[in-house]
């Protein structure tokens, strides 16, 4: 349906906590504004406000602010609409409060966070900075290094395609463009830590756990005698406290972590909740950057791959269940017990990391050898192929000792191999000697 020009649809499409639109959510930022003919959209979540704009609406800019949008019907476009649901108010005219084209249009120097980030990247893809492709796809560039430069933390790669196809769009600077979008940076950079740092650091083990109203991390210094601390519903400033240790969990570079960088980020309890569910059933929404947030992984480098659980009968520690369904929000009364469940993983994961020893131990060598990271996984075989291509006659000793622990690991000390590292040439001939007789 043609319409006035000046006739101007203000559209709330903000998702809920499992990335849907949420009619709650678009209710109470609808309800801001003035009152004026309402509708919801075919899904029924969204809702647009109709206005009558007594200004100059080719000036008036498309984004109001992220997922909120100022829908303006010039030229031959219409307005398509299945009407659902609506009010009996008439349209009412609005003529200020309003972002303009070239307003609002926040200093580049000062991206504050990654929500202003995402409105400027949409601001410049709305094509509201120039009317050609290249200066925006410029602008873009220019905001995301301000934004690196000036460590913002933030993590814009969900817009990595929209901005790639944009720039192709591009119809005589598609190349140049392209080559523009190769080279920015879609997540913040990791303030670099020394290697001393890190190793002085000390170790602690932690786990986690997700309700939809609850999320807990317990965590404890390595020691029997230390004391496991929790941390309920943990702002993002005591999170990335926690961080400071060398963390050590349970299959954590699959969750744990993602868990801990989202709720750095500022995400709420359901938005962590909504989080939970989609790696455990769907394996996505998983951070670059949070892989390499703890030290090292239990599971990851344990050469016996089993649950926590399965580890806690064997080793005849306590073993508990916790007996609550994940899919419902838990009592305020019951999140001691919770927490309960969540002090036995910790304890159990310090007990499991140290009956793995060896295998860590044998993580030690493969990184110090491919110039990884014990927290890099190494349950590939690009381990061994980095090493073997890489093989002095001291790394040579190495991997024939450790591919010799894997079936006679009762014979080989490994932590002993570690410490003395067998890297001058006589103890490599005897040790070879040895394992060659053996």
């Amino acid at each position: 349906m043609r319409i006035p020009q000046e006739h101007i649809v203000i559209d709330f499409d903000i998702p809920g906590p499992d990335g849907k639109k949420c009619f709650e959510k678009n209710l109470k930022a609808a309800s801001k504004w003035p009152r004026t003919y309402a509708e919801l959209s075919k899904s029924g979540a969204g809702i647009h406000l109709h206005y009558i704009y007594t200004g100059d609406v080719a000036k008036l800019s498309r984004i109001y602010d992220e997922n909120i949008e100022v829908k303006v019907f010039t030229g031959k476009s219409s307005l398509r609409r299945k009407l659902s649901k609506c009010n009996d108010i008439s349209v009412a005219s609005i003529s200020s409060g309003l972002p303009l084209k070239g307003e609002k249009m926040v200093d580049a120097k000062q991206v504050q966070n990654e929500r202003h980030l995402r409105i400027l990247i949409k601001k410049a893809l709305a094509k509201e900075i120039s009317p050609y492709t290249k200066p925006n796809v410029d602008f873009i560039a220019h905001v995301m290094e301000e934004a690196y430069e000036g460590n913002v933390v933030y993590d814009v790669d969900d817009m990595r395609n929209a901005i790639l196809l944009f720039a192709a769009s591009s119809t005589n600077q598609a190349d140049i463009c392209v080559k523009t979008v190769a080279k920015m940076h879609f997540k913040s950079k990791e303030e670099a830590k020394s290697e001393t740092d890190i190793l002085e650091a000390p170790i602690a083990f932690f786990d986690c756990e997700v309700f939809p109203n609850l999320f807990l991390i317990n965590w404890k210094l390595a020691g029997e005698d230390k004391p496991v601390h929790r941390m309920v519903n943990p702002t993002a400033s005591e999170v990335e406290a926690l961080t400071n240790y060398r963390l050590v969990g349970f299959n954590n570079r699959k969750y744990d972590n993602h868990m801990l960088w989202a709720c750095m980020l500022g995400w709420t309890t359901e938005q962590l909740y909504a989080l939970s569910n989609r790696i455990i059933n769907e394996h996505t929404g998983f951070f670059g950057e949070a892989y390499n947030l703890s030290y090292t992984d239990i599971y990851d480098f344990s050469a016996k791959k089993q649950g926590l659980k399965k580890f806690e009968i064997e080793l005849g520690i306590h073993h508990q269940e916790l007996g609550l369904p994940w899919d419902q929000p838990v009592p305020k009364s019951l999140w001691d017990k919770v927490a309960e469940y969540c002090d036995n993983d910790v304890l159990a994961a310090e007990a499991v990391f140290n009956a793995r020893h060896a295998d860590f131990v044998a993580r030690e060598i493969l990184a110090d050898i491919a110039g990884l990271t014990v927290n890099d996984t190494t349950n590939t075989s690009v381990s061994y192929t980095h090493l073997r291509a890489h093989e002095t006659d001291s790394y040579l000793v190495c991997r024939l000792l450790l591919e010799k622990k894997k079936t006679k690991t009762n014979q080989i000390n490994m932590e002993q191999l570690y410490l003395n590292r067998v890297y001058d040439m006589n103890s490599i001939t005897s040790n070879t000697t040895s394992l060659l007789v053996a």
